[in-house]
């Protein structure tokens, strides 16, 4: 039994990182290089056969193997191995940080996020399958993220503990329910590179959605649903998630593996092409806030500089020079019209009357005359008319001249009125 303190392999246990039903993982201090690193000890299979005990340090020994031919900045790197009193202790890099399982526990990471932390999972993964390593168990309890953002793939072989509602076989897990791929389910012996994408877009599809792909209390019940069920488009759960970015994860969770990316490298192209839209429209938005808050600014400057500077209003003016002016403007008037009626010679209906009894001027000729021609003196004294006796001229009738007394009374021009002394306003005339 390992506790904290002990010294094993050369290495100073310091402190307990975490335990599972497999095993314990220790932050441990080299006595030589004083490097701190983590320890992963394989626990004993506790009640059950040999040959499952047998069987899980195949399979510690299996993923200490294939992690330590994988040398990747996305890949948890093992530094070496030895055995302690029949146990097998790894020794790989101490990662500071937490698992995204846990970290789902608590708040699911914004899109692009979760864009950027699966790209990196589908970076390990690439280097893996070119390799011809498939994980076949990609969860988000062997996914840790560090405290500078950068994710480390762990466990490659590891078996699960029942607890986590594992399919098993002879009581080794060989996957976990949640994210198995439905070949797995089938239980399918050869597992190529799809399968893995399967498990990274059930994965992706918690990140996005805060919900797993299928779920129930019974394991059966999900690995059936992976096999027979479509899944809940993202968009349903999530209103922000782009169409692209969702067709993208049913892609990757496609019942026929046919029918998913062929690599992961394919898959992880798509996820950028998805991140460069969305960055593109979270940048127009922000233009569209910035212009419109632009235009608020000046709209408000506008309005301030007009209450500050308003136009000068007019002077107020009395009640008593407004009278005065009145009643002068209509004293005037009144003198006018009394001037223009005294220098008229007639009155309107004496004028029609004289006008009636002036005779009509004769039309004038306006006829233009033709030059005269010249005529012989014999035609002359031949058209020489006879005289004609002269006519005395008609008496010329005298004018009449109308008396305006002997107009009725309603044409009778009216009277001038009386001469009036012009009163100041505002004076008593009896002072």
């Amino acid at each position: 039994m390992i506790d904290i303190g002990d010294t094993i392999g050369g290495y100073r246990i310091l402190s307990l990182i975490g335990s599972g039903g497999m095993g314990k993982v220790f932050e441990a201090e080299h006595a030589v290089t004083k490097r701190i690193e983590a320890l992963k000890v394989l626990l004993p299979a506790g009640d059950g056969t040999p040959d499952q005990h047998q069987e899980h340090v195949s399979r510690f020994l299996r993923e200490i193997q294939v992690q330590a031919s994988l040398t990747h900045s996305n890949i948890a790197t093992v530094h070496n191995a030895f055995e302690h009193d029949g146990v097998l202790v790894m020794v790989m890099e101490l990662v500071r940080g937490s698992s995204l399982k846990r970290l789902l526990e608590i708040e699911g990471p914004p899109i692009l996020k979760a864009i950027d932390l699966m790209c990196q999972v589908l970076d390990a993964l690439d280097f893996a399958h070119r390799r011809g390593v498939v994980h076949r168990d990609i969860t988000p309890a062997n996914i840790i993220i560090s405290s500078d953002g950068v994710v480390k793939l762990t466990d490659f072989g590891l078996a699960k503990s029942q607890r986590d509602v594992q399919l098993t076989r002879e009581g080794i897990a060989v996957g976990s329910v949640h994210y198995m791929s439905p070949e797995q389910v089938r239980g399918q012996q050869e597992l190529d590179n799809r399968s893995d994408l399967y498990s990274a877009g059930a994965v992706l599809y918690e990140m996005l959605c805060r919900q797993r792909v299928f779920d129930a209390t019974d394991g059966f019940a999900i690995m059936r649903a992976h096999v027979e069920k479509q899944p809940i488009p993202p968009v349903q759960y999530n209103k922000d998630i782009p169409q692209s970015l969702n067709d993208l994860v049913l892609r990757a969770l496609a019942k026929d593996p046919i029918q998913r990316f062929r690599a992961a490298g394919e898959f992880k192209q798509g996820l950028e092409r998805c991140r460069a839209e969305i960055e593109k429209a979270k940048q127009a938005r922000a233009d569209s806030r910035r212009q419109a808050k632009e235009l608020e600014a000046s709209g408000i400057k506008k309005t301030q500089t007009v209450e500050t500077e308003p136009p000068p209003k007019p002077a107020p003016v009395s009640t008593g020079k407004v009278a005065m002016v009145v009643t002068a403007a209509i004293a005037g008037l009144a003198l006018a019209s009394f001037a223009f009626l005294a220098n008229q010679k007639y009155s309107p209906i004496e004028a029609e009357q004289v006008e009636a009894a002036e005779p009509e001027a004769p039309p004038q000729n306006t006829k233009k005359s033709e030059p005269r021609k010249a005529v012989p003196a014999s035609a002359k004294k031949a058209a020489t008319p006879a005289p004609t006796p002269a006519r005395k001229a008609a008496p010329r009738r005298p004018k009449r001249v109308v008396n305006p007394a002997d107009q009725p009374e309603w044409a009778q021009p009216a009277a001038p009125p009386p001469e009036r002394k012009p009163v100041v306003v505002g004076l008593d005339p009896g002072r």
